[in-house]
């Protein structure tokens, strides 16, 4: 199997697992769960192209495509287990498959109850007889190891997911995954050459598609990495920076996603992720002090203005001060439904501007410092994407006070 196939067929499971879980938490109509199915019916054409049909066969906890075994991941597992569960172990999906016949299939297994569908045209179910087994040809897990090793930080970025997949499902949260998630980053960055080993990444955030937890949590490790900062304080600062956000599964999806102007009312509940964050993390045992501080503190601005309100007197902790800086850059550079993404220089001369009333000054410093000695890397580095590649545009490079962006 070529590897952007197997890419492909990889974020079909993914995106096919996380709309089977929300569909069977809410509905399978919910906005999140049609979201994912329509991201893995992409992934799934672009996996078959011009082939007639894909062919899943489910042995165990193992997912093999077209006699391939894909790599084990969280999803490859689930996968297997949500068919064996009704007795299936072959799944053919033929490339005229719609949008439509996926959302009936997860629809139909969203019921543990319901037997699988028979009326898709392009989805045949069944088992697979002893011979075909025999036949497989499964490859060796040393011939597996190679492009999982390469796909590492995608597989943390899964891990990560199924740890938000869980926290909306009410369980506690997986602490040493979170470890694991800022540990694998930490030791990839320290492959980098020494200047830019914790900024090297932010290279690929135009061009794949990373949640923004993640993305600060890159942001921040490059931070405090910067100013030599290791150990376990490190890693304490990357699962502060993953958990920034955790509030935010308490706001209702059509809050969150909604493109237009928020109602008092609304943004009410948003100012209120904060605090509610910070609350769940201290009934989670194992969750690092930091991170309930930098939940509860990340839109504090250096002035104590932004929400929730403190006391004059508050001492913000130096990790909130780097994460709101990571959080603005992220914000800022991504695209959203109600503007277009920023530049960095421009993001850099805006973090500068505010230095000193929203942003600690050292800190927004250093962060521009950062950006600069990342542009004159990319710049040296012929193979990269021409900057117009990654579809920048400077039409909306105005901060303003009430941009929604940075909640």
């Amino acid at each position: 199997m070529k590897t952007e196939t197997q890419r492909d067929v990889m974020a079909f499971l993914r995106f096919f697992i996380i709309a089977l879980s929300n569909a069977r938490m809410y509905t399978p109509g919910h906005p999140q769960a049609s979201r994912m199915l329509g991201k893995a019916h992409e992934s799934l054409r672009a996996a078959i192209e011009q082939n007639v049909r894909l062919s899943f066969m489910l042995l165990d906890d193992h997912v093999v495509v077209d006699n391939a075994r894909l790599p084990a991941s969280i999803y490859t597992e689930r996968f297997a287990e949500v068919f064996r569960e009704r007795g299936c172990s072959h799944v053919t999906i033929a490339g005229t498959v719609a949008e439509d016949e996926l959302r009936a299939l997860v629809g139909a297994m969203a019921e543990p109850s319901q037997p699988l569908p028979q009326n898709l045209p392009s989805v045949v179910f069944g088992n697979l007889t002893l011979s075909e087994r025999v036949e497989l040809g499964i490859p060796t897990d040393e011939e597996i190891l190679l492009p999982l090793l390469k796909d590492l930080p995608q597989a943390e970025l899964d891990q990560f997911q199924e740890i938000q997949e869980a926290i909306q499902a009410g369980k506690r949260i997986n602490v040493s995954g979170l470890y694991n998630v800022v540990g694998g980053f930490v030791n990839t960055f320290r492959q980098e050459q020494p200047v830019l080993k914790a900024l090297a990444p932010l290279r690929l955030l135009d061009e794949y598609t990373y949640t923004h937890s993640t993305n600060v949590c890159v942001l921040n490790l490059a931070q405090a990495m910067s100013f030599g900062i290791d150990g376990q304080i490190l890693h304490d600062i990357g699962v502060a920076a993953l958990l920034h956000d955790i509030g935010k599964l308490f706001i209702p999806e059509d809050i969150l996603t909604k493109p237009g102007k928020l109602t008092d009312r609304e943004w009410q509940i948003v100012r209120q992720h904060p605090a509610k964050g910070a609350r769940y993390l201290m009934d989670n045992p194992g969750v690092p002090r930091l991170a309930v501080a930098v939940v509860f503190e990340h839109h504090l601005k250096y002035n104590l203005s932004g929400y929730p309100s403190v006391a004059a007197s508050w001492q913000q902790n130096i990790c909130s001060h780097m994460t709101t800086i990571s959080d603005f850059f992220d914000a800022m550079r991504t695209t959203r439904s109600y503007r277009t993404s920023m530049r960095k220089e421009n993001i850099g001369m805006a973090l500068m501007s505010l230095a000193g009333s929203e942003f600690h000054p050292v800190l927004a410093k250093n962060f521009v410092l950062l950006l600069d000695a990342l542009g004159e890397k990319e710049k040296q580095q012929k193979q990269s994407p021409p900057e117009s590649a990654h579809q920048e545009t400077s039409g909306n490079d105005t901060v303003k006070p009430e941009d929604r962006s940075v909640v």
